[in-house]
Order: structure tokens, then C-alpha cells, then sequence
């Protein structure tokens, strides 16, 4: 996949006048992540029951499954990690006529203010985490309240359904997630100067 740098999102802004990104997988990224961390304490663990543990019937057996426990953790990462990079996932569209996520939309550029880096809910656990969205009008939050749970979620992950919240979580704003082919810095930049372009003021 090749990352395309400021020069040719505007490329694509200026002239076209559609940009098209495709996000990451970033559940993916973080299951890699935990396991990554995981696997050395099963073989660790696993190499010590062995050496240790000779004179105990069960404690060698027992270290040897800990071992390839802790070796399909770190094959299960590594094929998670490798997923996560060459998985498509959710394609955002800025055109004219708005914001489109994974075929959802076009969010009018009316409907939402300049990208901003603020707290706002953790995409994808509970709490708050800083994070670059753009802030959704009362016409924005009327607009995504008419779409089902599956198409809100793709403009802001944390409206997804929990177990301790009853009812609908009244969206707020539009999360700018982290892209695939383009940094993180250069998609907000071209975010925002097509939300000037496109009649965002």
C-alpha cells in the first residue's frame, strides 16, 4: 500500500475534486498488541515449569502445553498484525456534496465544524481519549440520529452498543480514524481544507 503524503491528497482535492482514503483496522491492531505482550509469559512460564518442576509426574507436561500456548499467541499476533495491514476496511469519500463512509452518506459539509484535537469518548473501550473529530451541528447530530446503529457507528466507533449504557448515545462528533494510505497529520489537513473548499463556513 502505498502512502500518499499532502502534495497528492490536494492533487486529488484541487483537481478531481474527490479524495478517497481507506482506513485502518485498528481492533485488530490492539488483539496484536495484547497478544504480543502475552506469548513470552506462556513460554517463559512454560520453560521454567519444566526446568523446575523435573521431579513433580505433572509439571514438565504442564510447562510444555504453557510453551505452545504462548507459541500460537505469538502466531495468532503476528497473522492479526499482517491482517491489519492489508485488510481493507471502511473507504471515506470527500467530495462536493459531503462526507461518505463505507457507502454512508454524503454527510452535508454544513452539518459539521473544522477538524478539531480534543477529548472525546474512546473509540473502542470506555472512558475518553484524545483524538481529532469534527464536531457535528445540531443539523449534523439530527441528520446522523435518522441512520441505524451499524451506519452511525462508521462515522464515530463509539457509538457502538454497550452492555452498561441503555439507550442510543447522542453523537456528537464525526471521528477523522487513521488511515491506511495517507498520515495522520496530512489526511486532517486535507479534511480541512476541503471542509473550507466545500462550503464547511
Amino acid at each position: 500500500m502505498q502512502i500518499r503524503d499532502l502534495n497528492d491528497l490536494r492533487a486529488d482535492l484541487f483537481g478531481r475534486e474527490v479524495v478517497e482514503a481507506t482506513a485502518r483496522r485498528p481492533v485488530a491492531n490492539i488483539v496484536a498488541t495484547v497478544l504480543l505482550f502475552l506469548w513470552p509469559i506462556g513460554v517463559v512460564g512454560g520453560i521454567l515449569m519444566m526446568v523446575l518442576g523435573r521431579n513433580e509426574p505433572t509439571l514438565p507436561a504442564t510447562g510444555a502445553v504453557m510453551i505452545g500456548v504462548g507459541v500460537l499467541l505469538l502466531a495468532a499476533a503476528l497473522l492479526l498484525r499482517r491482517h491489519a495491514r492489508t485488510a481493507p476496511w471502511h473507504v471515506w469519500r470527500l467530495d462536493p456534496q459531503g462526507i461518505t463512509v463505507a457507502g454512508v452518506g454524503p454527510l452535508p459539509w454544513e452539518y459539521v465544524g473544522p477538524p478539531e484535537r480534543r477529548l472525546v469518548r474512546a473509540a473502542y473501550s470506555d472512558g475518553q481519549e484524545l483524538g481529532w473529530c469534527l464536531p457535528l451541528t445540531q443539523e449534523g447530530i439530527a441528520w446522523m440520529q435518522t441512520l441505524d446503529d451499524g451506519c452511525r457507528q462508521v462515522f464515530d466507533p463509539s457509538l457502538r452498543p454497550r452492555l452498561m449504557v441503555i439507550g442510543r448515545r447522542r453523537p456528537q462528533v464525526v471521528r477523522l480514524m487513521p488511515m491506511r494510505d495517507a498520515d495522520m497529520g496530512d489526511w486532517v489537513a486535507v479534511v480541512g481544507e476541503a471542509w473550507e473548499r466545500f462550503g464547511g463556513r
